[in-house]
C-alpha cells in the first residue's frame, strides 16, 4: 500500500517532465533542436524507469 503513492507521485513528476520538454519544442522549432527535444524526453523516461524500479525494490 505504502509504494502506490509513491509509483503514482513518479509518473506524475515524468509527465510534468516530459510535457516542459515537449512545450520547449514546440516554441523552438529550428530542426537542430530536434535531437535534442528527444534525448531530454529519453531521459526524462529512464529517470521515471530508474525511479519506479527502485521505489519497488524497496521492501
Amino acid at each position: 500500500p505504502l509504494q502506490r503513492p509513491q509509483n503514482i507521485g513518479g509518473l506524475q513528476n515524468a509527465n510534468d517532465q516530459i510535457q516542459r520538454a515537449l512545450n520547449i519544442g514546440r516554441q523552438i522549432v529550428r530542426f537542430q533542436n530536434t535531437a535534442n527535444l528527444f534525448n531530454n524526453n529519453f531521459i526524462a523516461v529512464q529517470n521515471y524507469t530508474n525511479l519506479v524500479s527502485s521505489a519497488g525494490s524497496v521492501h
